[in-house]
């Protein structure tokens, strides 16, 4: 069976083929990973023993990775970033 992007004879020269994605377990890992810092980021921001918006970003950021970068991109990121950081230090 081919894995994204790798032809099942591999590739010339005798070498192994170069694997792009990921196991079914790192993407399991990252989603479930995703969904408890989002939770917990909801949570504190109503709760103030949690930083809320820091954790929101970090369960954004591994959303975006366990989809390998699909959907959300750098600026995305990078202002959701900026963004979390203005509302943890409340600027």
């Amino acid at each position: 069976m081919a894995r994204r992007g790798v032809s099942e004879e591999g590739q010339p020269g005798g070498r192994p083929p170069i694997i792009f994605a990921k196991d079914a377990q790192v993407i399991y890992f990252l989603w479930s990973l995703a969904v408890l810092l989002v939770l917990s980021g909801i949570v504190g921001m109503i709760l103030p023993a949690l930083p809320g918006s820091p954790l929101l970003f970090a369960g954004l950021l591994c959303a975006a990775w366990a989809e390998d970068f699909a959907y959300v991109g750098w600026r995305t990121l990078t202002l959701l970033g900026c963004l979390a950081v203005f509302l943890h230090f409340g600027w």
